[in-house]
C-alpha cells in the first residue's frame, strides 16, 4: 500500500530538492567533483577522443558526487553538482558551465561567422541563433523494455557483429567504449542509491533500483525510477531531455500489470503518480519538464483509466511543471 500525502507532506517535497542536506552523505562536495573534472580533462590521454572523455567524466562524478535519499517519498533520489533550487528554475551546476564554454569555443573555432552572429542577436536580447546539439528525447519505449543492462547489452552486441565483419570504424569503436564507460557509471549510480535508501528506511524504493541493475523495470515504480535515473544523467551537462514520452504508451502496461496482479490497486497508482510529479517539480527544470498523453496506436485510442487517473493526481497538487502535451482525436 502507498503511503498517502498530506497537505503538509505535499508543501514539503515541493521543496525537497531546496531543502535537500548531503552533510550526511559520503562524497566529495561540487567544488572538489570540479577540481577532479578539470584534472581528468587537462591530462587526458593524447589524442582521446572527447566522447570517451566525457565518459570518463560522468563515471567520475557518479563515483564520487554526494547523494541523497529522502525517504519520506518514493522518488527521494538526487545528487549534489551545486545547483541552487532556490529561484524559479534551479541554476546551473558548474559542470553545465563546463559543458557550455567548451560548446562555445568549439562553435567560435569552427563556425565563426554563425558565432558572431549569434553574439550579435544575444546582446540585442533578440535571441541566439544557432546549431541546436542541447535538447533531445530518449527512446523511452525501447529503455523500458531492454533497461538500463539490456542497452549495454544491445550495443555491445552491435559491436561484436561490426568487428565480426570487419566494418568496425574509429569513430564506432570509440562510441561504443564511451557507452560502456558510460553504463558503468549508471550501474555506479543506481547501486549507490539503492544502499542509501535501504540505509535510510526506503526498503521499496531500493529494491526496485537495484532490480534495475540486472533486468528491465516490471512494476510502475521501477518504470519511473528508471525514468528519473535516466532523465538527470542524461542532463548532465547542457543537454535537456524535452520529453519524458507518452505516459499513456510507456507506463500503461505497467500500470495494468500491477492492478491486475493486485500489487498495487488504482488508489495507490494514484499515490504514486502524485509521488512521481511532486519529484519533477521539486527538481525545477528550466521552462518545465514535459511529458505527452493521448494518442492513436492501431487505430484505436490510447486514452485509458490511468489517463484520467494521471489528470486527476496532478490537479490535485497545484503544480504546472511538469507540463502536459495532450494527442487529441476523435476515437
Amino acid at each position: 500500500m502507498i503511503k498517502k500525502l498530506t497537505p503538509e507532506l505535499i508543501a514539503k517535497l515541493k521543496r525537497d530538492f531546496e531543502t535537500a542536506d548531503y552533510s550526511r552523505s559520503e562524497g566529495l562536495t561540487p567544488a572538489e567533483i570540479e577540481v577532479k573534472v578539470n584534472e581528468r580533462t587537462e591530462n587526458a590521454p593524447c589524442g582521446e577522443p572527447f566522447i570517451i572523455t566525457r565518459a570518463y567524466l560522468l563515471k567520475l562524478m557518479t563515483e564520487n558526487f554526494r547523494i541523497d535519499f529522502n525517504p519520506d517519498t518514493y522518488f527521494g533520489e538526487k545528487f549534489d553538482l551545486g545547483s541552487d533550487y532556490s529561484g524559479q528554475w534551479a541554476k546551473d551546476n558548474f559542470f553545465t558551465g563546463f559543458m557550455w564554454e567548451r560548446r562555445m569555443r568549439i562553435r567560435k573555432e569552427r563556425t565563426p561567422e554563425q558565432a558572431a552572429a549569434g553574439d550579435k542577436f544575444w546582446r540585442l536580447r533578440i535571441g541566439n541563433p544557432s546549431s541546436d546539439y542541447g535538447h533531445a528525447c530518449l527512446d523511452w519505449v525501447t529503455v523500458m523494455r531492454l533497461g538500463i543492462k539490456g542497452l549495454l547489452d544491445r550495443s555491445d552486441e552491435a559491436e561484436r557483429e561490426k568487428t565480426a565483419a570487419a566494418a568496425l570504424t574509429r569513430d564506432q569503436a570509440d562510441f561504443y567504449e564511451a557507452v560502456r564507460i558510460s553504463y558503468s557509471a549508471v550501474f555506479t549510480y543506481c547501486r549507490r542509491l539503492a544502499d542509501l535508501a535501504e540505509k535510510r528506511g526506503a526498503t521499496e524504493a531500493a529494491a526496485d533500483i537495484r532490480a534495475l541493475t540486472v533486468r528491465p523495470p516490471q512494476t510502475l515504480s521501477e518504470a519511473m525510477h528508471l525514468s528519473l535515473i535516466m532523465l538527470d544523467l542524461n542532463e548532465l551537462g547542457i543537454e535537456r531531455i524535452r520529453s519524458l514520452g507518452n505516459l499513456d504508451v510507456i507506463y500503461a502496461p505497467f500500470y495494468r500489470a500491477d492492478v491486475e496482479s493486485g500489487r498495487f490497486t488504482k488508489e495507490d497508482a494514484y499515490e504514486l503518480f502524485r509521488y512521481f510529479f511532486l519529484r519533477i517539480f521539486a527538481a525545477k527544470r528550466a521552462a518545465n519538464q514535459p511529458f505527452c498523453i493521448g494518442g492513436v496506436a492501431d487505430g484505436k485510442s490510447l486514452v485509458s483509466d490511468m489517463t484520467f487517473l494521471m489528470l486527476d493526481a496532478y490537479r490535485s497538487l497545484g503544480i504546472t511543471n511538469p507540463k502536459i502535451h495532450v494527442r487529441i482525436n476523435k476515437i
